[in-house]
């Protein structure tokens, strides 16, 4: 059942009654606080869906010291934001082989450094968003989506030659490149095309649910 319920996590990322009875089946199993932990971040999201991502840390800039309802709100928050830094447990996460660096609630401050390696952004009880290098990505990938519904991933550099083969091949038509992808295959792409061209079409091939963000 609990299996059951975190496919439907994965398959329907944007369903927040799918996150639901997958907490209520972690709870059954005795997972209290990483059930509890998910609904303590639906409810945060509920609460600041309107709200733009950079005031969530800094309520007190766009609400009126005045008013009641306003400030009986921005409480609720605060005592939710307490709960879910309290519940949290980063061994919940895949730690990169013990490189996970650190984590991000909600969404990714601007503050954060771009090319900082390893982080992730845990939102709705799970990670949405991955910072990592594209041979990272591509190692751990499906370690990675087999338990959280990543939605975006922002990669630190494109594929190494480790990960690049040149061949000259009827797979490719002619002298082209492929890339490995750990576990499962070689993958074909044209000759002429950049690495980052190659890199493109892979991870648009195999997760095309997923928004990568490259290196400028």
């Amino acid at each position: 059942m609990k299996d059951a319920l975190l496919q439907s996590v994965l398959d329907n990322p944007s369903d927040d009654g799918v996150r639901l009875a997958y907490a209520d089946a972690l709870e059954e199993a005795g997972e209290l606080e990483r059930a509890e932990f998910i609904r303590v971040q639906l409810d945060l999201h509920a609460l600041l869906e309107d709200i733009p991502a950079h005031h969530w840390y800094s309520l007190d800039m766009i609400l009126d010291p005045q008013d009641a309802e306003d400030q009986a709100w921005k409480h609720r928050v605060w005592g939710l934001q307490r709960k879910q830094d309290s519940l949290f447990n980063a061994a919940w996460l895949p730690n990169f082989d013990g490189q996970l660096r650190e984590w991000y609630f909600g969404h990714r401050p601007s503050s954060a450094t771009v090319g900082r390696p390893f982080s992730m952004v845990v939102a709705r009880g799970f990670v949405s968003e991955a910072t990592l290098a594209a041979d990272d990505w591509l190692t751990h990938a499906d370690a990675i989506t087999s338990q959280h519904p990543v939605e975006q991933v922002r990669l630190t550099t494109i594929v190494p030659p480790e990960f690049r083969r040149q061949v000259d091949s009827e797979d490719t038509g002619g002298p082209g490149c492929i890339i490995r992808l750990p576990a499962r295959t070689w993958r074909p792409f044209p000759d002429g095309d950049s690495p980052e061209g190659r890199l493109r079409n892979l991870l648009a091939a195999e997760w095309p649910k997923i928004t990568f963000h490259f290196p400028s």
